[in-house]
């Protein structure tokens, strides 16, 4: 299964964030749907989760080996915008300071693919794990 990620900076240096039920504070994100590239269903899960529409390029992925999934993780800025939440996708989304919102990330392989897409590498980068 194929999954994105997006991590989005806006003109102020500040991360989007969306929160969940499920899994508290994260970036926006999701399962790639049949007939979309990478891209599209990056651009589409943040538009649904926060409202935001940001430029977007590939950051890395993270392949996790049981469940068999791979997330594409991409990084991107957005301009001009404000993040919304989308009931009941998303209870809240907003822009917060770093590196102040990299702790609000509940996860710790989100908040390490997030760190990793904010290096701004010119290579994409890998991680593997084990299991979630």
């Amino acid at each position: 299964m194929a999954s994105v990620a997006v991590v989005v900076i806006d003109e102020q240096g500040r991360l989007l964030l969306v929160r969940g039920d499920d899994r508290g504070w994260h970036a926006p994100g999701g399962v790639v749907e049949t007939g979309e590239t990478l891209e599209q269903a990056a651009v589409r899960e943040c538009v649904e989760e926060s409202g935001v529409r940001p430029d977007l390029e590939l950051a890395g992925a993270t392949q996790v080996m049981a469940p068999s999934v791979v997330a594409f993780v991409f990084r991107g800025t957005a301009h001009g915008q404000t993040a919304q939440p989308s009931p009941p996708e998303t209870t809240d989304a907003g822009f917060f300071p770093l590196p102040a919102a990299i702790d609000m990330i509940g996860w710790d392989l989100s908040r390490q693919e997030v760190t990793r897409a904010l290096r701004g590498e010119a290579a994409p980068f890998l991680l593997t794990i084990a299991s979630f």
